[in-house]
């Protein structure tokens, strides 16, 4: 069997993977240049004139926050929100918990190929009955259709470590709303420097803030790549379940009454990407296409 051609979702893995770690862990970049800018008038003035577009971003990013944390949370064990998210009983939302599906679904699969391979040779009226329950006309049939489900989760398991990265860098971004509920412009503050990758760590004595002047193209590269792999992820999502309904119809067994398909895992797992592509795709074009230009001070020596 050939193997998934879905290579641009395992390299943009890779990238941003290398980004968020990168603006995240505040590297600096190899082409850095470093400035130090002056609270006021230069940052507040740049704060007010690109108001509009810091409240869209806040509020995005409020928006991711909940996503994360409850609607579509990723269960993954480098996600900080994981351990809240199992304190709720929520586990059953995250992406962590269909990839477990998948992989059980696996395992039920490889049993039973395992009793066909027996039955081929002691009962073959055993072998066609159980190709029968299964759906398949032969042991290569379901030997392919087991090696494609692998190779799916396979990559949803590299999208979810991913996703497990971009939800604990997205813990430390201002929103709105966090981390203060009742000062959204001190947020909203904080927020304009996270996105140059500046903290009010990098604040001076002198209340000028450094700056490297090549974070926000990294920062905005780890948003497009972000809504770039949720948008391949749901199109692998869906093609995955196409595949199933016609070659993976056999209801596998999670307790002793719940049955569920493959194509129902496949399904979820679209809605569960589609989830997070409104917000990021959102902040990118806001950074990209609203944002004005940071001021440009004076270089550190």
């Amino acid at each position: 069997m050939r193997p998934l051609r879905f290579s641009g979702c395992v390299g943009l893995w890779v990238s941003m993977q290398a980004l968020i770690l990168q603006v995240m862990n505040h590297v600096p970049m190899a082409t850095a240049v470093v400035v130090e800018i002056p609270l006021a008038p230069d940052l507040k003035d740049y704060f007010l004139l690109n108001w509009k577009a810091f409240v869209n971003i806040g509020h995005q990013t409020d928006k991711l926050r909940a996503i994360k944390d409850q609607k579509c949370p990723t269960g993954d064990q480098l996600d900080p929100s994981t351990a809240k998210v199992i304190s709720k009983d929520m586990f059953s939302s995250t992406l962590s918990y269909l990839i477990r599906k998948l992989r059980l679904a696996e395992d039920q699969l490889n049993q039973a190929i395992k009793l066909m391979q027996d039955y081929y040779l002691s009962d073959p009226s055993k072998l066609e009955k159980l190709l029968s329950d299964y759906g398949f006309q032969d042991i290569t049939g379901a030997e392919e259709a087991r090696d494609r489900l692998v190779q799916y989760r396979e990559i949803f398991f590299e999208n979810l470590q991913s996703f497990g990265r971009l939800s604990a860098w997205l813990d430390k971004w201002p929103g709105e709303k966090y981390p203060s509920a009742n000062d959204a412009t001190k947020n909203l503050m904080k927020l304009s420097w996270r996105i140059e990758g500046a903290t009010k760590d990098n604040l001076s004595q002198e209340n000028k803030l450094q700056v490297d002047t090549d974070v926000r193209a990294h920062t905005l590269k780890a948003f497009q790549d972000s809504r770039t792999l949720v948008t391949e992820s749901e199109e692998l999502a869906h093609s995955a379940m196409v595949w199933a309904k016609e070659n993976l119809t056999y209801p596998f067994k999670q307790y002793a009454h719940n049955d569920f398909t493959v194509a129902m895992v496949f399904k979820r797992m679209q809605t569960w990407f589609r989830c997070w592509e409104p917000p990021l795709s959102t902040i990118a074009n806001e950074i990209a296409n609203k944002l004005g230009p940071f001021p440009i001070w004076e270089r550190e020596d």
